[in-house]
């Protein structure tokens, strides 16, 4: 990982250098997402406009030609998942044959990388979900969670954040994409995501936003399919929240662990699970006791 790590960091100071390589008036605006877009009319300054000359406009037009937009419809999407799996098995090979020699197969593991980045589009329209469940791509996901490359399996495991995000499937007005989440619940990925948390347990950048985003989807899977928490008391998921909020300093996994642990507890008077693990009952003790003898210093704290 840590080989991997530094081909991540080098590739990303080369595109810095040419970000910076880069006069300020002809770098390009930042983009807005579609779901934080304004409804209401967007008021663009006649001014700025009349001081970009007709040749700057073009420049810009073909730049724009430039990027490579993927397509969701079926050719698209089968394109996009053909590449990752071809990817999946050249790593496949290459991790086989110079299992001793990391720098042989850094090449296939940063393409892999770069590749479930560019399925992040998946997650931008609901409409395709139904055929991504068609073409087993949570399977796919579901192998890759595992990966050796922690770095590959949080790129998983957020992609997974943004694809299950309630508020999204919910709005669907065909009710087609919350057949994704069942998709999800179907192929464990529930108790994949649960059990690859002890992977985690880290103090770093890499593993923290892996576990963050994991509770994200929990969560996510929580507010569509709340019967799935029974899934997560199998799999001993309350260990794993107990090990977050044994923290010694606050922060937002800890409160993400309080809401699942609160959850969980509220489900089908499962609360009385506890008693079959004493160890969980003093783990508890320990962190409410923590809690209780301090005064919280913010809203978040005094929520958790």
């Amino acid at each position: 990982d840590s080989v991997f790590d530094s081909i991540l960091n080098s590739r990303g100071e080369e595109e810095r250098k040419r970000e910076e390589a880069v006069p300020e008036e002809e770098s390009s605006p930042k983009r807005t997402r579609v779901d934080e877009e304004e409804e209401e009319d967007i008021d663009i300054d006649d001014s700025i406009l009349d001081s970009i000359s007709p040749e700057e406009i073009d420049k810009m037009l073909k730049e724009a030609d430039k990027v490579e937009v993927p397509r969701l419809d079926m050719s698209g999407i089968k394109q996009i998942m053909l590449e990752l799996e071809k990817l999946i098995n050249t790593n496949q090979k290459m991790r086989l044959k110079y299992a001793s020699e990391p720098l042989k197969f850094e090449e296939s593991e940063y393409a892999l990388h770069e590749q479930l980045k560019k399925c992040d589009v998946f997650s931008t329209e609901v409409r395709v979900y139904p055929t991504l469940v068609k073409l087993d791509f949570i399977g796919t996901l579901s192998y890759l969670l595992s990966h050796d490359n922690i770095v590959i399996s949080t790129d998983v495991i957020r992609l997974l954040d943004d694809m299950t995000d309630d508020s999204t499937i919910m709005e669907d007005p065909t009710g087609e994409s919350v057949g994704l989440i069942d998709e999800v619940i179907a192929k464990a990925i529930p108790q994949s995501l649960i059990s690859n948390l002890e992977r985690l347990y880290s103090d770093s950048t890499i593993h923290h936003d892996g576990v963050e985003a994991t509770f994200h989807v929990l969560s996510h899977l929580i507010e569509i399919r709340p019967d799935v928490m029974e899934s997560y008391w199998q799999a001993q998921l309350p260990r794993h929240l107990l090990h977050f909020l044994e923290g010694e300093d606050y922060d937002e996994v800890m409160m993400y662990a309080s809401e699942l642990l609160f959850s969980l507890c509220a489900y089908k008077q499962r609360v009385d699970s506890f008693a079959e693990h004493p160890e969980w009952v003093e783990q508890l003790l320990v962190v409410l006791s923590r809690w209780r003898s301090h005064d919280p210093e913010s809203l978040d704290e005094a929520e958790i």
